[in-house]
C-alpha cells in the first residue's frame, strides 16, 4: 500500500513540474515579445478649445455640406487652426470620419 502513495506523489510532482516549466516558458515568450516590440512614441494631444455646440452631418462630401449650409469663402485649415478661434463667428467643418 505504501508504493501506491509514492506513485501518487510522483505523479503529482511530475504534473506540478510540467506546469511550472510551461508557465516559465510562457513568461519568457511574453518577455521576449515585449522586448522585440518597438516602443511607440505617444504624442500628447494638443490643447484644443472645444466648442460648446456641435452639428453632426452624415456625409463623405465636404463640398456638399458647405453648399447645403450656404457657406462662402471656405478655407482649408488643420484641426488645431479650426479649434483655435471658435468665438461663434466662424464655422469649422472637420474632415469626414467614418461617414460623418
Amino acid at each position: 500500500m505504501d508504493w501506491v502513495a509514492w506513485i501518487m506523489l510522483g505523479l503529482f510532482l511530475g504534473i506540478l513540474l510540467v506546469t511550472v516549466i510551461f508557465w516559465a516558458l510562457a513568461r519568457r515568450e511574453v518577455w521576449e515579445m515585449r522586448r522585440r516590440t518597438p516602443k511607440m512614441a505617444v504624442e500628447p494631444l494638443p490643447e484644443l478649445n472645444l466648442p460648446g455646440q456641435w452639428l453632426g452631418i452624415r456625409s463623405d462630401n465636404v463640398a456638399a455640406v458647405q453648399q447645403a449650409l450656404g457657406l462662402a469663402n471656405a478655407q482649408r485649415c488643420s484641426w488645431r487652426e479650426g479649434f483655435a478661434d471658435l468665438d461663434g463667428q466662424r464655422l469649422f467643418i472637420a474632415p469626414p470620419m467614418q461617414g460623418w
